[in-house]
């Protein structure tokens, strides 16, 4: 996990969206990987709208890694916009994670995990899941 688990950010917008670049500034100058290192880059895929618990997801690179980072809006007065800042685990990662947790008590691997969502990564933070195995003889 980054090393800035969680962060708020406030930027002034005179539009209805913070540009992506502004959203990728405040990344760079907040947020580490977990040794400290700053972002080399961030890569936003548009401007974050204006508008309470609007999300976008960017990736982040840093110490030669790649890192989700989820960006939520938090508040929103006239031109001013706050938002949080998280590092997320890719919903694929955590699946193979619960696939490996859970075949040594299914004594099988499960034929799929599927999870809907990234994981958070902040304290208590979850995600739901599905995993599916068939009959097994008994």
């Amino acid at each position: 996990m980054a090393g800035v688990a969680a962060c708020s950010c406030s930027v002034g917008s005179s539009s209805p969206n913070v540009g992506k670049s502004d959203v990728a500034s405040q990344i760079t100058s907040k947020m580490t990987d977990p040794t400290g290192n700053k972002p080399e880059s961030v890569n936003c895929p548009g401007d974050l709208v204006a508008k309470v618990g609007a999300q976008l997801n960017c990736e982040m690179k840093a110490g030669g890694q790649t890192y989700n980072v989820n960006v939520t809006v938090t508040s929103v007065n006239g031109d001013d916009v706050k938002f949080d800042m998280v590092e997320t685990v890719d919903k694929n990662q955590v699946a193979k994670a619960i696939s490996d947790k859970v075949t040594p008590q299914l004594a099988t691997r499960p034929d799929s995990v599927t999870c809907p969502d990234n994981l958070k990564g902040v304290d208590g933070g979850t995600v739901n899941y599905h995993f599916e195995v068939e009959d097994q003889p008994s």
